[in-house]
């Protein structure tokens, strides 16, 4: 599958033209890959991309004008090839347009741009979403990213990820294939724990984040830290006991079980006019 290559002398990437999914991110420094190698006897994925909707969406889909359109979870991005808009040693912008095939189930004309630029030891990436065309264009995005723990098993890598403010002490889970009541999530001292069984239940959904960053940890040193770029929502998720952990900024959520089926009453979600853009990024430091 066709990647592009970008570095510094700080840190190296590698990125998908299918999905614009990062599936290489080395620290050079420290000689340490920190990405999830996608193992598919596990899951195959690294980064993917979330758009035009996150998670899952109630009846599988969503309705517009009087028609519904089935939409998989987290849309159809990641298994799109995208075309390379410009690119440096250290930086490229990849480019995803609509098709006859995406508006056959997502009736939108879009620009969907993904930047990934290495600045000394940060990788940023930024998402640009333009309308071109005179009718609305409605929709979600959000990020995927698993970056690799370093021991066979997140119960072996006496893990944790550090928080910078106090959140909640509340989460949300998939419950019946949507997104479930609030329910407690224990963070001691801005830390939460990951242990063999904390993604036992499925994802760990934080609405309405107060943090900006979060710092992984692993034996008691600082693996990397994650700017979320302001998200309001974040998601965290491995396969059980999987030594990866995906820490994913999102615009919008799984639907609960009350959701609108229509697009445009989502909540959330983004409505841009003809030729307006919207704009998001993650930052990585290690």
């Amino acid at each position: 599958m066709p990647t592009i290559s970008i570095a510094n002398p700080h840190l190296s990437a590698r990125i998908r033209l299918r999905g614009a999914e990062l599936c290489s991110l080395n620290d050079t420094v420290r000689q340490r890959e920190l990405l999830w190698r996608g193992d598919p006897a596990v899951w195959s994925g690294t980064a993917p991309i979330l758009f035009p909707a996150v998670g899952r969406l109630r009846e599988s889909g969503f309705r517009y004008r009087g028609q519904f359109y089935d939409l998989p979870i987290h849309g159809f991005a990641a298994a799109r090839d995208f075309s390379i808009e410009s690119r440096s040693p250290s930086a490229v912008t990849l480019r995803l347009s609509d098709t006859a095939a995406t508006r056959a189930v997502y009736p939108f004309a879009f620009d969907l741009r993904v930047r990934f630029e290495l600045i000394e030891n940060t990788i940023r990436i930024d998402y640009a979403v333009t309308n071109p065309a005179a009718e609305p264009l409605i929709f979600s995005l959000g990020s995927h990213p698993a970056f690799a723990l370093p021991a066979a098993s997140m119960g072996e890598a006496a893990a944790q990820l550090h928080f910078d403010r106090e959140e909640e002490g509340v989460c949300h889970r998939i419950r019946d294939g949507l997104l479930g009541d609030a329910e407690p999530l224990c963070l001691a001292e801005r830390r939460l724990m990951l242990r063999a069984d904390t993604f036992a239940e499925d994802a760990i959904i934080l609405r309405n984040l107060r943090s900006r960053r979060l710092s992984l940890y692993a034996a008691g040193e600082r693996l990397l830290t994650f700017d979320t770029g302001g998200a309001p929502h974040l998601g965290l998720w491995a396969k059980p006991n999987a030594p990866y952990l995906c820490v994913e900024p999102w615009l919008t959520t799984d639907d609960s079980r009350d959701a609108p089926l229509e697009i445009s009453a989502k909540p959330g979600f983004i409505t841009l006019s003809e030729r307006d853009c919207f704009q998001m990024h993650y930052q990585v430091c290690v």
